[in-house]
């Protein structure tokens, strides 16, 4: 079947501004392996020294283009580079290159944006609304120009949320873009600075703010040019194309999610109740490209496409937030500072009452301890700024937005089947469980540059962070269903698995295998601190050789029987067992077996002991891993 996105592209000419961020690379990569367009200009303003040219040679070696590379192997050919900005007038492109544009180009993605929350306004202006304004301003030059499309933001119309549900219109904002632009001109940066709370008012930052702004000026640029305006929610990593969790950069919500595998945010504030708008990048490109294809279509007023997850497949805070721990634990990261855990409170004011405890004070202790390391402290002014992306972050988090998304869905239904595969959009498909793996799949492999070959190594240092739980699950009876059988299943192999753990211990450090004649509390202090120890061993290579053992305990079996009841009867004598102590050669005094193995009872009894707490620190912190029994 004929595809008829596809024939609206077919030797068509495409502008992408930003090709060079997350959206605008898949955006571009999308249109070479699935579109037969006849070449894509990408705007690309130098960054660090280094021109448009070697900016995409290094995006072309990305993981990202190796699908299109053997399914479009002569797809460079169809892509030109432009050295220029879109913040000055004509893009800053010399007379020759805007003449070919002026006669080529057909469809326009502006994508190009600074998406920081923090941005100093008179700077986000410039590249939102007054960048927007110089690519509106060239395209109307343009002699074969088909589609505009605008990429803003779902969350730029915040303050619609007590009118009802934000509607696919553009609405007017309090100040004109003319005016903020006259003000912001007599300014400079300081001065900017210190009146943005002013200048936007209700609005939670200079991002949305000027969003908003751009929005109204596309507006009145309906008259010249075919416009439409796409707003998508937050932009996770890939689900599908052309690779499974493709993301490469940090941007919320993935921002928090890479924050707290790390270690660093151990403390979130949200509303369980409110839903995430988040969209994989894939389907949203996908949306992007049909939503082009779309405009053409509409002619009354400007189209406006709210491609948003709450209305079609919603998910609420509460499970993302417990798929983001259940796969942090899957897949840890082997750089994290700290094990991944959660305290989630519901308003803003405990969030800040707690910040203190949670974030500050662990900051400080770890540049403590890199003090005595000799290192560098970096902890606390690290934690300051990410302090500072959670403070900009949960006014989103404890808010809901109702959305209206009826363009979006009008436009899946005029497409065919064939379209629908090539371009999917739907997002009832996706699987938020499997997704949100995805997205932690794609922090650690693309943006930490950490392959999966080093999980095993991750999930061994950081197994020793998490406390015990103060409750017990146990197997079914009379299993009635399959559900029930299924629950007994995993019962038993979550027990194997603990049992046959218990066994590497008890082999390591004899003093599990014979019992603990202590209290209760301490008794679980020495078993965290022999998993403890038993994975330094492992990172040190210190591979256990447990037929040795074996060996040896078989030999030493009827001896120690004979010695352990012996001693069960000597050691009523407070005497007896002060001088036996003394009477020990020293390395059997601390927990030293003849045959040479180390015991962890009196080493677990020391590495618990409040007389080493620096030493432990230090030794957590050469380790990198963190310990704490609950009781």
């Amino acid at each position: 079947m004929q595809s008829a996105i596809n024939n609206f592209y077919n030797n068509q000419n495409i502008l992408v501004t930003g090709g060079t961020g997350f959206l605008g690379k898949v955006l571009v990569e999308k249109l070479l392996r699935s579109t037969d367009v006849a070449s894509i200009y990408v705007l690309t303003r130098p960054k660090k020294g280094q021109d448009a040219q070697t900016r995409f040679d290094e995006i072309f070696n990305t993981p990202l283009f190796a699908r299109v590379k053997i399914e479009r192997p002569d797809f460079k050919t169809r892509v030109v580079l432009l050295d220029g900005d879109h913040t000055k007038i004509n893009l800053n492109l010399p007379l020759k290159c805007r003449e070919e544009l002026l006669s080529k180009i057909n469809v326009v993605f502006h994508v190009a944006a600074t998406v920081n929350f923090d941005e100093n306004l008179k700077t986000a202006f410039n590249v939102n609304v007054k960048g927007t304004e110089n690519v509106l301003s060239f395209c109307k030059k343009c002699h074969h120009l088909k589609s505009f499309v605008h990429v803003s933001t779902a969350f730029c119309n915040w303050k619609r949320n007590h009118e009802g549900e934000i509607d696919e219109i553009v609405y007017d904002c309090p100040l004109h873009y003319k005016k903020v632009e006259v003000m912001l001109e007599e300014m400079s940066l300081e001065e900017a600075h210190s009146k943005t709370a002013d200048i936007i008012g209700a609005w939670p930052n200079t991002y949305t703010f000027t969003k908003a702004l751009s929005e109204v000026l596309v507006q009145d640029h309906f008259e010249d040019l075919p416009v439409g305006i796409f707003r998508p929610g937050g932009v996770i990593s890939s689900c599908m194309e052309p690779i499974k969790y493709w993301k490469d950069s940090l941007g919320a919500p993935c921002s928090l999610i890479a924050f707290a595998a790390l270690g660093y945010s151990r403390l979130f504030v949200c509303d369980y109740h409110h839903k995430i708008e988040a969209v994989p990048v894939d389907m949203t490109v996908a949306a992007l490209i049909a939503s082009a294809w779309d405009v053409t279509n509409k002619n009354t007023k400007v189209p406006v496409y709210n491609y948003i997850s709450s209305n079609d497949n919603p998910i609420n805070v509460y499970d993302f937030i417990a798929y983001c721990s259940l796969h942090m634990t899957r897949y840890p990261l082997s750089n994290a500072v700290w094990a991944p855990r959660l305290k989630i409170v519901d308003s803003f004011d405990e969030f800040k009452r707690w910040t203190f405890w949670y974030h500050f004070v662990p900051a400080l202790l770890m540049d403590l301890i890199s003090l005595l390391c000799f290192k560098k402290p970096q902890f606390f002014s690290r934690m300051r700024k990410i302090n500072n992306v959670m403070h900009n972050f949960a006014y989103f988090s404890t808010r809901g937005w109702p959305y209206s998304n009826k363009n979006v869905r009008e436009m899946w239904n005029k497409m065919d089947e064939t379209d629908r595969e090539l371009f999917c959009f739907d997002l009832t498909k996706v699987n938020w469980l499997e997704q949100i793996r995805n997205v932690q799949k794609s922090l650690r492999i693309y943006r930490f540059k950490d392959p999966l070959s080093t999980l095993p190594q991750a999930k061994t240092r950081l197994q020793s962070g998490y406390p015990c739980k103060p409750f017990l699950l146990t197997p079914l009876l009379h299993p009635a269903n399959a559900s029930q059988e299924a629950y007994n299943r995993a019962h038993i192999l979550t027990r194997n698995t603990i049992e046959r753990f218990f066994g590497v211990l008890k082999r390591r450090f004899p003093c599990l295998a014979l019992g603990l004649r202590c209290q209760l509390n301490t008794v679980l202090q020495i078993i965290v601190a022999c998993g403890v120890l038993h994975n330094i061993c492992k990172l040190q290579n210190d591979i256990l050789d447990i037929e040795e053992n074996i060996e040896l305990d078989e030999e030493d079996e009827d001896e120690d029987v004979a010695e352990n009841n012996a001693r069960e009867e000597n050691e009523q004598n407070p005497n007896y067992a002060f001088a036996q102590f003394y009477s020990r050669p020293f390395n059997e005094s601390f927990g030293m077996r003849r045959s040479g193995s180390t015991s962890s009872f009196g080493i677990g009894r020391w590495f618990c002991s409040r007389k080493s707490v620096l030493w432990r620190c230090w030794l957590c912190f050469r380790y990198r891993f963190f310990w704490k029994v609950e009781r």
